[in-house]
């Protein structure tokens, strides 16, 4: 998802701080991990800047590119 030059990545835990270094890295220094997405949860846990959570649970209703 993009807005004004954002973007919403989904990324394996896993891999989530590398790629943040990395976007760092290319001078994306605003790049940060906002959130989570859980097994057996039909929904994402966005965190707020405030420390509290929001849920999202809109999925189906947006079309998303797929990139490999």
């Amino acid at each position: 998802m993009a807005c004004e030059g954002r973007v919403l990545a989904v990324i394996d835990a896993v891999y989530a701080e590398t790629a943040i270094k990395n976007l760092h890295n290319l001078g994306y220094l605003d790049a940060a991990i906002i959130g989570r997405i859980e097994a057996g949860y039909p929904h994402a846990l966005i965190e707020t800047m405030l420390g509290g959570e929001r849920i999202y649970k809109s999925w189906k209703k947006i079309l998303y590119p797929v990139f490999v």
